[in-house]
């Protein structure tokens, strides 16, 4: 808490492949055609790809004392 040294460690890396906005689901073809017709409206990932930098959040956990 209170450590942006941290937090910049142990946030992960999202990489998006893909963004539909979904303005009128129950009318839309592609909402119905993804499968999103009941969905409400907003923007959805079509596919995320997350990269976590293990060793560095394992060293913040050993230093806590936290171990497997």
């Amino acid at each position: 808490k209170g450590s942006t040294d941290r937090i910049s460690v142990c946030t992960a890396t999202i990489y998006l492949g893909g963004i539909i906005a979904v303005f009128h689901p129950e009318s839309s073809w592609v909402a119905r055609w993804q499968k999103m017709s009941k969905y409400v409206r907003r923007m959805y990932a079509v596919r995320a790809k997350i990269e976590y930098r293990t060793e560095d959040v394992e060293a913040v956990l050993e230093s806590l004392g936290i171990e497997d």
